[in-house]
């Protein structure tokens, strides 16, 4: 995973730990700003990567995540054809200040309009992130209420959405769940034993794995396969962000 636009460069899917706080925050030892103790840790890895001029992130494997990346391309066809699909591009922010610092992929653009990000989880994550993802939105619990909750409980999602949305000049954010449907897994099989891309090696083990050793929704249950929330991104996250990522720079580039 040594994509020169990553090489330290604080990204999108860890950016969560910029905004973790507790009284537990150590000072830190570069700037003597308080962070959590997994940001400094992160600071860290990215002073190393620089010096290095490589990522330390090699990349994993495991049939989980296999299973869910794969379910990425399965989402893609269920939605509309304004969305384009660019999970393995990397932006980097446009501002000249973040140049060589900040940098993301989203999952999904409609560009100009808004960035979504797929997650595919197994089934106890799927459901608790969809079970936040639609609540319905009331006179008592607002859209604010729904965009809190899901910053609360999900902050590695909702903070990675944010940093997206900034980086791709937009101001929508839309979080994706999905989970195939039993009915669904014949298709699903077919896909992976098709499927002809570099790393197909990755996949083929989904057109022979047994049902139930898969992450699947029984047909007409409580969930639907796919769950869509799209909000507004509030400003002062923007704000709070990019001063977050401001501060960070100054313990990567020393």
């Amino acid at each position: 995973m040594n994509n020169i636009e990553r090489v330290a460069h604080i990204t999108s899917s860890k950016i969560y730990l910029l905004c973790q706080t507790s009284t537990r925050d150590k000072k830190s030892p570069i700037t003597g700003n308080k962070w959590s103790a997994g940001a400094l840790t992160y600071f860290e890895e990215k002073r190393i990567e620089r010096k290095l001029g490589k990522c330390l992130d090699l990349g994993g494997y495991s049939r989980p995540s296999s299973w869910g990346t794969f379910l990425e391309m399965v989402v893609f066809n269920h939605l509309g054809l304004e969305y384009k699909i660019e999970s393995k591009d990397t932006t980097e922010h446009p501002d000249e200040e973040f140049k060589n610092i900040w940098s993301g992929s989203r999952d999904l653009i409609v560009p100009g309009v808004k960035i979504g990000e797929i997650k595919c989880y197994q089934l106890k994550k799927f459901a608790q992130y969809t079970d936040a993802l639609t609540i319905p939105i009331t006179k008592t619990f607002t859209m604010a209420h729904k965009i809190q909750n899901l910053k609360d409980n999900f902050s590695d999602e909702y903070w990675q959405m944010v940093s997206n949305a900034i980086l791709n000049e937009v101001n929508i954010a839309e979080a994706i769940s999905f989970c195939p449907y039993e009915s669904e897994l014949e298709g699903i099989r077919e896909l992976a034993e098709n499927y002809d891309g570099d790393d197909q090696w990755q996949f083929k083990w989904i057109a022979m794995e047994k049902a139930e050793n898969l992450a699947l929704l029984k047909d007409g249950g409580h969930y639907q396969n796919l769950n869509m929330f799209e909000f507004e991104v509030p400003k002062e996250d923007i704000e709070f962000l990019t001063e977050r990522v401001r501060l960070a720079k100054k313990e990567i580039i020393i």
